[in-house]
């Protein structure tokens, strides 16, 4: 896994993303954290695509969430075929 940090704002809301594994991920939407997903191939604060959040609001589970995510964005070379997870670690 590539280390990748990005700035910038995503839907009006200032950001510092950093890219952390699957594993890591899971375990911090379980603790209630917001995770950020984006295709492996694009940067999640680009001018193609913007990341999509999740977090336990939804009422579904880390992997059916990730799974849904990967099956309509992650489908081509173009995009990759897995997804990136981010945290935002913007000091408030």
């Amino acid at each position: 896994m590539n280390k990748y940090n990005f700035t910038g704002t995503l839907y009006g809301v200032p950001v510092y993303l950093t890219r952390i594994n699957k594993k890591r991920a899971r375990n911090l939407f379980n603790k209630g954290v917001k995770i950020y997903l984006c295709p492996s191939n694009f940067q999640p604060l680009g001018p193609w695509f913007n990341a999509f959040d999740i977090d336990l609001s939804a009422g579904e589970d880390f992997d059916s969430l990730a799974r849904n995510f990967e099956n309509y964005n992650c489908i081509n070379n173009e995009t990759g075929y897995f997804a990136a997870y981010y945290i935002n670690t913007l000091k408030k």
